[in-house]
């Protein structure tokens, strides 16, 4: 653009405003955000994170390898085979949310524990 000045005129006021305004995320990615946290503070970080999901109205792909985590905190859980990577099986989490503070010690909760370590070890 500093090469043509014409160009530069046109485009660098759009290219100022597209970098100025803010940009509407419609969905969180998550990488493994809470996998160095402790067992207590990490069953707080998930009450506080699922309430503001709720909140915030947004959907989010959370990527983790901890399966309790994915059951508790999923309406949704995607098992990825091992090289290559793609979806072995998806399962819906089926307790609406908010749900129960059993909910992780009940036996639908360990029921999809089980399939997933099944679809795992498969």
């Amino acid at each position: 653009m500093h090469h043509v000045p014409v160009l530069y005129r046109a485009l660098y006021p759009i290219l100022v405003i597209t970098q100025t305004i803010p940009t509407v995320a419609l969905a969180a990615l998550l990488d493994e955000p809470f996998s160095a946290l402790d067992a207590l503070t990490k069953r707080e970080i998930h009450q506080w994170y699922l309430g503001m999901m709720d909140q915030l109205r947004m959907a989010a792909l959370f990527i983790t390898h901890d399966i309790d985590e994915a059951i508790l905190l999923s309406d949704r859980v995607c098992v990825l085979s091992g090289r290559p990577g793609r979806v072995a099986a998806e399962l819906t989490i089926r307790p609406p949310r908010p749900r129960d503070p059993s909910f992780p010690v009940s036996g639908e909760f360990l029921d999809y524990k089980k399939r997933i370590l099944s679809l795992l070890e498969a």
